[in-house]
């Protein structure tokens, strides 16, 4: 049963323009270093920073609540982003009951995109199901 809907779009110069910056630091700060494992470009580092923002909106909660390192983006082995969640982003899931965050990502020359679908474990009552 949907437990959360986030959706987040990011403009790819504001993030650069924050990577000019603070250079390497500036990934380390958002990005688990499990994350970090293999390079990525800049707009693809922007979309991943989308994807956590939008997956805090999905459980319910407002920036600087968890941790950027609490929720990981990952890949499938097919390509698919994957959210897995670590410490406080964790226990806020478990304490909302949610079993699943299905994710995704589209980018553009200049803005990103995520849309974060948080699930629970509760089965659909009778009233809620869709018919066809």
């Amino acid at each position: 049963m949907l437990a959360g809907l986030g959706i987040d779009i990011a403009r790819v110069e504001r993030f650069k323009n924050g990577y000019e910056r603070w250079g390497e630091r500036f990934l380390e700060r958002l990005f688990h270093v499990e994350e970090r494992r293999r390079p990525l470009s800049l707009e693809r580092w922007a979309g991943r920073f989308a994807a956590k923002e939008a997956v805090m909106k999905s459980l319910g909660v407002g920036l600087g609540s968890l941790s950027w390192h609490d929720i990981r983006i990952l890949r499938t082995g097919s390509g698919q982003p994957q959210v897995t969640l670590h410490g406080r982003a964790l226990g806020e899931s478990r304490r909302r009951g949610i079993g699943h965050i299905h994710l995704s990502l589209s980018h553009e020359r200049d803005h990103v995109v995520a849309v974060a679908v948080a699930m629970s474990h509760a089965p659909v009552e009778e009233d809620q199901r869709c018919e066809s």
